[in-house]
Parts: C-alpha cells; structure tokens; sequence
C-alpha cells in the first residue's frame, strides 16, 4: 500500500502498545519494526523512529500507559472510561496531524 500505510500501522501499532504497557516497552518493542518495514519498503527509517516515539507519546486513552494518568486516576475520581472518552479522539487526531508532518519533516526518500 505504500510507505504512509506503513508508517499508519507502526504509528497505531505503537500506540495500542503504549496503552497496554507504557512508552518505554513499546519503543523497545516497535522500533526495530518499524526500522525493518522501512527496509523492506526500501525507504528511509526516520519516518518510522520518530513515528514509533511520536506514537510512545500519546498515551490518553487508558490510566496505565503513562505514570501521570496513573497518579491523577484514583486521586482525581476518575474512571477508565473518561480516558478512552477524551484519549481515543486525542490519538486519533495526533495520529492524522502526524501522518501528514512526519512525511514533510522526514521524507521517505534519502
């Protein structure tokens, strides 16, 4: 499909990743795959690193993903839903604003 559907799926893959185990595991896990897509596409990796942290960063949509919302979840009488409530619109607009600056910041060309 091309290099920008690749950079989609690393990017969300990354992001499911980060929701589930923080942003530390899911770099170390999606970097060097996001690093052999861009090889196999024959592309440049940049995309792909900076889309693996950009996604690592974007930790909303659940109370485990990053320390913060852990701290502010119990303390601010939170429940799990507000954060997919407010969080998953939130990736989803990170995600689209990244698939169109990444790409003009760091072509898929060398």
């Amino acid at each position: 499909q091309g290099p920008l559907m690749g950079l989609l799926m690393v990017y969300a893959l990354t992001a499911l990743l980060t929701e589930m185990m923080g942003h530390n595991p899911s770099v170390v896990i999606m970097l060097p795959i996001g690093v052999s897509v861009a090889h196999a596409m024959q592309v440049n990796p940049a995309p792909f690193v900076v889309a693996t942290a950009f996604a690592a960063a974007t930790s909303f949509a659940t109370p485990v993903g990053y320390p913060t919302n852990t701290m502010v979840y119990n303390q601010g009488g939170y429940r799990f839903g507000d954060f997919l409530r407010i969080g998953v619109p939130m990736i989803v607009l990170f995600c689209a604003i990244s698939m169109v600056l990444i790409p003009r910041f760091w072509p898929f060309t060398s």
